[in-house]
């Protein structure tokens, strides 16, 4: 990029810090971009930052130094986490080649000029070097020129000890230069690179209130954090630090508040609404950076998370006040999918572009692919566009496919970039799977999803008290606040909105505080919803609640979201039926809003969907009919698509089964598809019955001549559909073949480790899938059609049960639970005799066998309750081994198998359709199993990801797949601190302390020391607290309600690096502790963690914050979260009943799949449910330290030669 403007180096200084304000957040963020892609700048200073004369805008320049990051581990293992002090050896001493100090005139001053400025390894390296090019007086495995790199002043203290560098210590430059900026002279004034580099390493820089005390107190901290001597004390990163430097330019803004309920109960909050919306700061700030480099942003979360508000009074206002690309003006402008997309989309564009509807839907709907093109002519270089699409979802939920696949491909387009417009968009996250199958936008889908995360405790607050404070208006105590809080974190932030509106309508009129009596009044948090959505009820006649209930069941859709009518849908509605929906309205239950096509009604908040007692037991008790109207809508919209064919009518088994719904509830199309099928069924039962009167007539008439045509027609219009039926389902079956090859193909790559060749080949076959899928459905419509033509066939009836048969089988494989549940529903109406149903069911045959002969078997099933955790049954005793031929229903099973004189051994595995199952394994003998150990059999397992979405955005788990693993033995919990000063205790007291855990960053610290009298200590904390425990005591969290005490020597051992746990194995395995002791693969320890089902977690599905050590265990307090004693959660252990699988700490385990060798499993006690799922890998470095990062022990085992 060619930029026409002046360095800063060039400026008069110092400058107002404002203006450095603006300064270091444009150059923070565009280092935080490089950190984004792994590359390091190595050379920031004011001669490479360039503000542009035409935009006004500041760009980071010269890359020439740049370098992309390394995993490596860094030459001092500690180095980075060590501040040298005076006298430290750690400060690098650098002699001038004579070995003197030069001398310097009597009146020099302190050189701050070029020769500090320009960078290092040209003149500077002249003076530092020896003939070979070696630094003076350091070691030589250390004076290598590419680490020794950047310009004096800017160069951080490891930087001038030769270590590499890393985004801090881009970090500590963009500071030195901040600074500069703010009081006109660098940090250290020097007279010599060696003084400088003394200096560097040996003091803390000056106090910025010394040097420039008008300076924001706010900005100095920041400036003063990014030159701390210690790396890991700065700001990781840039994008980091562009957020805490946006903090203070928000704080700096002077909000306008408008007047009325500053609280939105269940709506949305608007554009105007921007200075009430409070508590996602951060959020805004971060969607808005990815929309300055990405065209399209998509962000995914709950329901009722907030991902509208966000969007519509966070990012909106900002982007059109210019907060990127500001040589152009920006506009936006929303819309809903809807029943109807493209004719919303259609308006949207007509709105924002100036675009003629009836010109530009023809283009769209032959020619998308020109649509771009032709809104880049539109904008010109100085306008911008931000279309937003909320609940984007509805393309799957409600809108018509045709429609949605049309408005798929225009969206994909945009978001693969087309200049002055950006897409922002909103989902549900657990739609993102259906979503992201949308045709062309399925693709863009991985790469633009923000995901946004429930509110932390601060920000709930926020959401609270902010409100209230901009109107002058004060909660009446703290304890209230924390009920509002509390409350908040329980339930659904929306039904808490809605509270805190009641409240502020309640409150004493012209009221300064609220008061806990008032929340009282309004039944609390979670009784204020339903108790006003009931006394609306309550305040209507007989006649308007029922219909206000058949309305209700309208809105929701068989996926339980929201669904909308139009004035076309409400057209036949009795006046009972007009006052309700109107009181529903005025009562906030049901809003109305402007669409393309006219007023559409919408449940206010899906909230309302689970948050009503009333509602929801209504939804539940009309479950089967909800499905019914469900299939009726689909059906009557493909009718009306292919332009109301006889052929796409309901046959008389449908026709019966849609008697059951009330005709009133029914929108126009469906009372006008019903009405056709009815009349189709008649025509064929007139038909069937005047064939048998006539038939004699005919036959004495005419010979029969008459009737022999008519039944030729008929047969050839049934077997036209046939043949399309079976066309189709030969391209199905066709598809289904390549989609299995591809898959066998991307996990032959998976395992060779070839990762962007296996998703690239898993990409295709889910594509295959898709086409399958398609195709099948066609053939079902195909053979469905040919029935309505001669319903008697029971040959047609038979192709497209097996049709609908091995659609939902594909389903399975596919793993979309809830198209299988339809298909099945469906294939209930066609499978006379129930033959398919029984297939469906078809049991496995087990075999099991044992060596040695005669072990007790015990099998238990795993079935799940109402919150999908994993239950197993009483246990049934099977008898001893060997037995054959064994018949059990499809499900996941434990076996135990228990022999005197050898340990018991737990084999999990699941019995699928039709299997024929042959399970064998040896009992090791007991004294073979170290004690704390468990021995798993060989066997089969899930391995990976079935949740496409989740597995690419977040988990970074390959798809799911079945793997087998040897037999291994795995620690039943992790190794503790107890455990590894054992093996401390037994090293030369030389070595003791480099191989103590010992970490302190990122505000974290940990430190295992041994005492002068031989006892240990353990210190943990953070930057503003420490818990300090010697041997025999106990670590206490005051900040906790439960488990304050925690015995810190039974905690699991953390903090250490593969490195530093090698020696550990070694010793282990020479002691005979644990012969062949290693860190277990990935592989084993999810087989371990999982068992051989679908489970996410250990136990099953959820996950509950009492079910493990994560942040919400103990409500993201900071002071209160930390480790926990091994095995203090017994109800989350894993099948084969192995502790601590989940949360607490991570646990290093090897794997082939990374550069560095190296996955950490299992979560941690700072982060959330999602990171703790057994199918969640993170990718570590091999040198990093952590307090949450943890060892378990594996070792392989041959229970056979242990015999």
């Amino acid at each position: 990029e060619y930029i026409r403007g002046k360095s800063l180096h060039e400026f008069s200084l110092p400058l107002p810090w404002r203006r450095v304000l603006e300064l270091a957040i444009g150059l923070a963020r565009g280092l935080g971009a490089a950190h984004r892609q792994g590359v390091l700048h190595r050379d920031i200073k004011l001669a490479n930052a360039i503000l542009d004369e035409e935009t006004g805008t500041v760009k980071l320049v010269d890359f020439g130094l740049a370098k992309l990051e390394s995993s490596a581990p860094a030459p001092s293992a500690d180095a980075a986490s060590r501040e040298p002090g005076p006298g430290d050896s750690g400060v690098l001493h650098i002699s001038h080649p004579r070995g003197g100090a030069r001398a310097r005139p009597p009146d020099a001053s302190p050189e701050t000029g070029d020769e500090l400025s320009s960078t290092a390894p040209h003149e500077l390296l002249e003076r530092l070097t020896d003939s070979q090019g070696r630094l003076r007086n350091v070691p030589s495995e250390v004076s290598k020129s590419d680490k020794f790199v950047g310009t004096p002043h800017y160069m951080a203290p490891e930087l001038w000890r030769s270590e590499p560098a890393t985004r801090e210590t881009d970090v500590y430059a963009l500071g030195v230069l901040m600074f500069i900026l703010c009081t006109g002279r660098p940090p250290y004034p020097a007279f010599t690179p060696e003084e400088l580099s003394e200096r560097v390493q040996r003091d803390d820089p000056p106090q910025m209130h010394e040097l420039a005390p008008a300076v924001d107190e706010r900005l100095a901290a920041i400036i003063e954090k990014c030159m701390r001597r210690r790396a890991s004390a700065r700001y990781r990163s840039g994008d980091e630090l562009r957020e805490a430097l946006e903090a203070v330019l928000v704080v700096e803004q002077q909000p306008q508040v408008a007047a009325g309920n500053p609280y939105r109960g269940l709506q949305a909050f608007q554009a105007k609404h921007r200075d009430l919306f409070f508590g996602r700061g951060a959020e805004i700030r971060a969607v808005v950076n990815r929309l300055r480099s990405d065209s399209f942003v998509l962000v995914a979360g709950d329901s009722g998370v907030g991902k509208s508000s966000l969007c519509r009074a966070g990012v909106a206002p900002l982007v059109v006040e210019g907060a990127f690309e500001a040589e152009r003006r920006w506009s936006w402008g929303d819309m809903m999918p809807g029943r109807h997309p493209l004719q919303s989309l259609m308006s949207l564009l007509s709105e924002l572009f100036g675009l003629d509807e009836e010109r530009v839907l023809p283009l769209v709907t032959r020619e998308p692919e020109k649509l771009g093109w032709l809104l880049h002519q539109q904008l010109g270089g100085h306008e911008g566009r931000l279309l937003f699409v909320d609940q984007l979802e509805e393309l799957v939920t409600i809108a018509d496919p045709a429609e949605a696949e049309i408005v798929g491909k225009i969206l994909a387009q945009m978001a693969a970039g087309v200049p002055g417009v950006r897409v922002l968009a909103s989902v549900r996250g657990d739609f993102l799977t259906r979503t992201a199958q949308v045709p062309y936008l399925g693709d863009e889908l991985s790469r633009a999803i923000y995901l946004l995360r429930p509110l932390t405790d601060v920000g709930v607050r926020e959401a609270i008290v902010g409100p209230a404070q901009a109107r002058g208006v004060r909660y009446e105590s703290e304890a209230l606040i924390e009920d509002l809080v509390s409350a908040g974190k329980e339930g659904s932030l929306p039904i808490l909105q809605f509270a805190l509106a009641e409240l502020w309508e309640v409150r004493a009129k012209g009221a300064s505080v609220i008061t806990a009596a008032e929340l009282r009044r309004i039944g609390g948090v979670t009784g204020a919803l339903a108790r006003h959505a009931d006394g609306l009820l309550a305040s209507l006649n007989a006649t308007q609640r029922l219909a206000a209930r058949k309305l209700l069941m309208r809105l929701v859709t068989i996926d339980d979201t929201r669904a909308s009518l139009g004035a076309d849908d409400l057209e036949d509605i009795h006046e009972a039926a007009k006052s309700a929906l109107e009181a529903m309205v005025h009562g906030r239950l049901l809003v109305a809003r402007e669409a393309p096509a006219g007023v559409v009604y919408e449940i206010a908040h899906e909230a309302l969907i689970n948050g009503w007692g009333t509602l929801r037991h209504w939804l539940d008790e009309e479950r089967e009919l909800r499905e019914l109207r469900h299939r009726l809508g689909q059906a009557a919209g493909e009718w009306k698509r292919l332009e109301r064919p006889n052929t796409a009518l309901w046959a008389e088994a449908q026709v019966d089964e849609a008697d059951r719904l009330e005709r009133a509830s029914l929108r126009s199309i469906e009372r006008e598809f019903l009405d056709a099928s009815v009349r189709a069924v008649a025509r064929t039962r007139r038909r069937r019955r005047a064939i048998v009167i006539a038939i004699p007539t005919l036959l004495a008439l005419t010979y029969g001549g008459v009737r022999y045509q008519s039944y030729r027609d008929l047969q050839r219009r049934v077997d036209h559909h046939v043949g399309l039926a079976r066309e189709h389902q030969g391209k199905a079956e066709s598809a289904q073949a390549r989609m299995q090859v591809k898959r066998d193909e991307a996990f032959a790559s998976f395992d060779k480790a070839a990762i962007e060749e296996g998703e690239a080949r898993w990409t295709k076959a889910i594509e295959l899938g898709l086409e399958s899928d398609a195709a099948f459905a066609s053939a079902a419509r195909e053979f469905e059609s040919a029935l309505t033509l001669d319903n008697d066939r029971e040959d047609l009836r038979a192709h497209l049960g097996d049709a609908l048969y091995k659609r939902a089988l594909l389903a399975e494989l596919m793993h979309d639970d809830r198209l299988q549940r339809e298909l099945l529903e469906r294939l209930k109406l066609y499978d006379r005799g129930g033959v398919r149903a029984a297939a469906w069911a078809a049991p496995a045959t087990v075999s099991f066998s044992t060596s040695p002969p005669g072990a007790a078997l015990t099998l238990e099933r795993y079935d799940e309750n109402g919150r999908r955790v994993l239950l197993l049954s009483d246990p049934k005793q099977l008898g001893a081994a060997p037995l054959n031929d064994l018949e059990l229903a499809q499900g996941s099973y434990r076996l135990t198998a228990s022999l005197e004189g050898h340990s018991p051994v737990l084999y999990p595995f699941v019995a699928t359709r039709s299997a024929s199952i042959s399970i064998s394994f040896t009992l090791p003998d007991a004294s073979a199993v170290p004690d704390g150990f468990v021995y798993v059999p060989p066997g089969a397992a899930l391995f990976g990801s079935a949740d496409e979405v989740m597995r690419k955005t977040f988990l970074d788990a390959l798809p799911q797949r079945t793997i087998t693993t040897p037999a291994f033995l795995i620690a039943r919990h992790e190794t503790t601190f107890a455990q590894w000063i054992e093996f401390l205790e037994t090293l030369p007291p030389s070595t003791i302390e480099e191989y103590s855990p010992r970490i302190d960053s990122q505000g974290l610290s940990q430190l295992l020391e041994r005492l002068p009298d031989g006892a240990w200590r353990l210190t943990l904390g953070r930057d503003d607290r420490r818990y300090v425990a010697d041997q025999g005591e106990a670590i206490v969290y005051p900040s906790r309600a439960e488990h304050k005490t925690q015995r810190w020597l039974e905690m699991p051992a953390t903090g250490l690096t593969p490195a530093e746990i090698n020696p550990f194995l070694v010793w282990l395995d020479r002691t005979g502790r644990l012969p062949g002791a290693r860190l277990c693969t990935e592989v084993e320890w999810e087989r371990a963690a999982r068992g051989a089902d679908a489970r996410i977690f250990p136990h099953g599905f959820t996950l509950r914050p009492d079910e493990g050590n994560i942040d919400t265990t103990y409500n993201k307090d900071l002071h209160a979260v930390g480790a926990d004693v091994v095995g203090s959660y017994p109800q989350t252990n894993s099948p084969f009943n192995i502790e601590d699988m989940v949360g607490n700490a991570f646990e290093w385990t090897t794997s082939n799949l990374t550069e560095s060798g190296y996955v950490a499993r299992g979560g941690g006690f700072f982060f959330n449910e999602i990171t703790a799922r057994a199918t969640n890998r993170a990718v570590v470095p091999p040198n990093i330290r952590d307090s949450q990062l943890g060892i378990r022990l594996c070792a392989p085992f041959d229970a056979e030669s242990s015999r």
